[in-house]
């Protein structure tokens, strides 16, 4: 961004796809907030992913430019030709489910975000201890460059309370 400015560049927008600054403390907490003030200072639109981005950017006084919210508020489409469940075949599919230890009869929870506790985990991880059914697994998901016949157990991890 600052770049951009400096080079000319008229026009330079920058998305806040979500924000670290509020979940960190002190001194670490101060230099992120500052960070993307001077970010915003270079860039002449900013969009906000989502009002939750947009109420902790005015709190925190981050600019004072105008935030629009990108579309209803979630960047995060899925592209549901990409993903369609038919492009696996049942042989990939029981690959997956015998490398991750995942039987017929399991019921699984699969998270796919960061592992940070602003995402819910700790939430996630507390309720999911609380089932204590061996039959219930929980999978988090990885390197997110999933898609039609590219599933790998190296994207995911799980995890049971019988573990």
């Amino acid at each position: 961004m600052m770049a951009a400015k400096y080079a000319g560049v008229p026009i330079r927008l920058h998305t806040f796809t979500g924000l670290i600054f509020p979940s960190k403390k002190g001194l670490f907490q101060k230099l992120l907030i500052m960070m993307d003030k001077v970010l915003c200072w270079h860039a002449t639109h900013i969009f906000p992913e989502g009002n939750g981005v947009k109420q902790d950017l005015e709190k925190y006084k981050i600019t004072s430019k105008p935030l629009k919210i990108i579309a209803n508020g979630n960047v995060n489409g899925i592209d549901v030709d990409y993903f369609n469940v038919e492009n696996v075949t049942i042989e990939e599919k029981q690959k997956l489910k015998n490398e991750l230890n995942i039987l017929s009869e399991d019921f699984v929870f699969i998270f796919v975000g960061r592992l940070v506790g602003d995402k819910g985990i700790n939430e996630l991880v507390t309720a999911f201890n609380r089932l204590d059914n061996p039959r219930v697994k929980l999978a988090f998901g990885r390197s997110i460059g999933v898609g039609a016949g590219s599933f790998a157990s190296s994207d995911f991890s799980t995890y049971s309370t019988a573990s």
